[in-house]
């Protein structure tokens, strides 16, 4: 199958008129044709089939974007493309809904991250937000914003990302041609280099966990990676089934061994933490090595974990401040996949914090500054 080309044409067209950013539709649908995602990952689609979307909006009342919904047998993926030329043309993609709206007509907000809010959703916390005197203005839309100011933005707005629309100008991913001394066809597409694991996902609000939740993604996401370790890899470690009655019981285990207050879990605590956790089955030797290791430039070492020793990665993500912008905020994820190909290397995580348990991925090179790794080394 063949997909069109996009229109270098179309895209300045698009750009200039009445000084807008704004992409058409139709552009939008050749990029997300010609996302060089792995078909293991995603399922591939011609154009025609992308006809199931919704508009998304920031919290703003902008349009940003649309959500492409995409049925492969029984499965349901999503990805979400931007629609102005200064935000990046893909800003996520993964598995299951990207929104639980029981409504075609609602609006869809989406703030970055896990951040996704029907209408009625956003509505209830700007209603709850008032009540609670964060919000006192009679301004639905000014509540938004001061919504949007509370959860902070992913998006970096930025007229370099112009060039990674350009990429998209000569592309065409299914593309191939005729190799006619074996009669095969020879495709002119580099499959994507993609590993994943797959690791339970906890919910750090589940009843019973200290503090309701609050500040317990640290510990939640260590749960995660050790119950990984003991049962996807067989290693002597305590884990749900035979150490603890309950998910809560097991993930408030690991906030006392990361030392996890109100204020949340620092790095250095939750490696030290998580080694604890690691060497109780292991009382006379020095078996396991649990560094920090600032993500920057150390894509390379992700991948190593998940696609070679098959291990998750935690990710931390700071604080962010004045104009940053990534995925997460003041967060723990647990990392479990990777896409790394000529669109760019795109890392997924299982969210403690999320409304779904699905696997989301983001563009590495959008997040790594902000985000420090702590991995595990059986060293026996």
């Amino acid at each position: 199958m063949t997909s069109p080309l996009i229109s270098p044409d179309s895209i300045n067209a698009q750009s200039s008129t009445n000084n807008s950013n704004q992409v058409d539709i139709s552009v939008i649908k050749n990029v997300v044709s010609n996302f060089s995602y792995s078909e293991d990952l995603l399922p591939d689609v011609e154009i025609t089939e992308l006809n199931n979307f919704d508009k998304i909006y920031d919290f703003s009342d902008n349009q940003i974007g649309y959500s492409f919904n995409l049925i492969d047998g029984d499965k349901q993926y999503y990805i979400v493309a931007s629609s102005n030329l200064e935000l990046d043309p893909i800003l996520s993609f993964g598995e299951g809904e990207f929104a639980n709206s029981d409504s075609k007509e609602e609006k869809i907000y989406y703030n970055g991250g896990f951040t996704v809010k029907t209408e009625s959703e956003l509505n209830e916390e700007v209603l709850v937000d008032t009540l609670n005197n964060e919000t006192d203005s009679q301004d639905n839309t000014v509540n938004k914003i001061k919504i949007k100011e509370k959860h902070g933005s992913y998006f970096n707005y930025d007229i370099k990302n112009k060039k990674n629309w350009d990429t998209y100008k000569h592309k065409n991913k299914n593309a191939s041609t005729k190799n006619t001394e074996s009669g095969s066809l020879t495709t002119l597409y580099t499959p994507s280099n993609y590993s994943t694991i797959y690791a339970d996902r906890y919910y750090q609000n589940t009843s019973g966990v200290y503090n309701n939740g609050d500040s317990a993604c640290g510990p939640t996401t260590g749960a995660m990676f050790a119950e990984y370790l003991k049962t996807k890899k067989g290693y002597k470690i305590d884990g749900l089934a035979e150490h603890y009655n309950s998910v809560s019981f097991f993930i408030n285990s690991m906030y006392r061994q990361m030392n996890t207050s109100i204020a949340g879990t620092l790095p250095s605590a939750f490696a030290a933490g998580l080694h604890t956790h690691l060497e109780h089955r292991y009382p006379f030797a020095d078996a396991w090595k649990v560094p920090t290791i600032s993500a920057y430039g150390n894509f390379p070492i992700y991948k190593e974990e998940i696609g070679y020793w098959k291990f998750p990665v935690a990710l931390y993500f700071e604080k962010q401040w004045g104009t940053q912008y990534a995925a997460f905020n003041y967060h723990y994820v647990l990392g479990v996949s990777y896409s790394s190909n000529s669109d760019g290397m795109y890392f997924g995580v299982k969210d403690p914090d999320g409304s779904t348990s699905s696997t989301k991925y983001y563009k590495w090179t959008d997040n790594n500054q902000y985000m420090t790794m702590i991995k595990a080394d059986f060293i026996l």
